[in-house]
């Protein structure tokens, strides 16, 4: 392994400061960590292939890919012998070919030679099988070679060539240029997880770019983006916070139990502790009403635990006032009608979703509006992809 690793290492890096045209040879779609299987991908804030593993960034290894080494090894007349997985508990063995203690007298040169002869037959049969598969992954790497698949009755989309996306995820005017029709792919934990139930396999989901509202705040100082994305299953939200140069992701679903309606119908059902507690109880007028500072919500527990109450605390900016348009536009809502107020909260509580976003959308010069409720998680740019139209 060390002869190995000291003349090969500087061939087979992971790391670079940007990303490939061509994947390199030596890295695999997928590797397995601790005996689970997560995909390879490349990470310009990480500076170059590797795996989230939750919240941890691991950086590939070759070097520590048993499957992988193997085949890079058997081109360079190694073998190899190890116990297989990236990330367990003790190195493998490697070793180099040689021949030794010829002439010795305990030597039992038949014996020893069949097993060689043996041992070097399986290890080539495992190479010729290792590179079949990378062969076909190569062709489509969500398929481990297969072109389509009923497991869990669904069929296996087209694989998309995210490569040629022109989308700079840091750049605030390239997600300004999202339209509808685009395809945003969701790769966080629970994206895959959701994939690996539906038999797509270890990738994200891929969605449908269904409507995007644009929200300016009235001061400039800040701009959300809401993108609405639908699958065949399900639909869910992606929030693009633009404040300077600095851009925040967060992936939402609208909250059980909370029906979305106008400010008065809301009052009429009595959910009036959505909003701040007004002067005079028994006379005010339903528009002038501010959001509460704090939300509280019976959510499952972490892993399918107990219910547990979690509390939403409004985030620092409060209540935001912003321009607001939609592609394609909303029914009834000209150019330079729109008006929309976004509000925030997060809780410091350990829960699958941190984050709660109310959205109200309206026309100016009116007091009729209509209000959302969300519920979600930040993720990270590594977990999102998209291929714009």
């Amino acid at each position: 392994m060390r002869d190995f690793e000291k003349k090969h290492a500087a061939e087979f890096s992971s790391k670079f400061p940007q990303q490939p045209a061509n994947r390199p040879g030596h890295i695999p779609q997928s590797t397995t960590i601790n005996g689970q299987n997560y995909p390879v991908q490349y990470d310009r804030n990480q500076g170059g292939y590797g795996s989230w593993v939750g919240n941890r960034w691991s950086a590939y290894d070759v070097m520590r890919d048993s499957l992988m080494l193997n085949a890079l090894m058997g081109q360079r007349n190694y073998s190899y012998g190890g116990d297989p997985g990236y990330g367990s508990s003790s190195r493998p063995e490697y070793y180099r070919n040689s021949t030794s203690n010829a002439g010795g007298k305990d030597n039992d040169s038949g014996g020893g030679g069949l097993i060689l002869l043996i041992i070097l037959a399986i290890g080539a049969y495992i190479i010729w099988k290792y590179l079949k598969s990378r062969a076909a992954t190569q062709k489509n790497p969500f398929t481990s070679g297969r072109t389509t698949t009923t497991e869990g009755g669904a069929v296996v989309p087209p694989a998309r060539d995210l490569s040629t996306s022109t989308m700079d995820k840091s750049q605030a005017a390239d997600w300004l240029a999202v339209k509808p029709n685009s395809i945003v792919t969701i790769s966080d934990e629970q994206g895959i997880a959701d994939s690996m139930k539906r038999g797509l396999g270890v990738r994200g989901i891929d969605y449908t770019v269904k409507s995007v509202a644009e929200m300016k705040q009235l001061d400039a100082l800040s701009t959300h983006l809401f993108f609405t994305l639908h699958d065949e299953e399900q639909v869910a939200y992606l929030l693009v916070k633009i404040v300077d140069e600095n851009i925040d992701l967060g992936l939402y679903i609208e909250v059980d139990g909370l029906v979305p309606g106008s400010r008065q119908e809301i009052v009429d059902r009595g959910d009036l502790w959505l909003f701040q507690a007004p002067a005079n109880p028994d006379h005010f007028d339903v528009s002038d009403l501010r959001f509460t500072t704090t939300i509280n919500q019976t959510l499952p527990g972490v892993d399918g635990g107990a219910e547990e109450l979690v509390v939403y605390d409004i985030k620092g900016q409060g209540e935001l006032q912003c321009d607001y348009k939609e592609q394609p536009p909303r029914t009834g809502m000209a150019e330079g009608q729109g008006l929309a107020t976004i509000v925030e909260y997060n809780t410091q509580q350990q829960v699958e979703n941190p984050e709660f976003l109310i959205l109200e959308v309206g026309k100016r010069r009116s007091k009729q509006s209509y209000i959302q409720f969300y519920i979600g998680c930040p993720i990270k740019f590594s977990e999102v992809d998209v291929l714009p139209v």
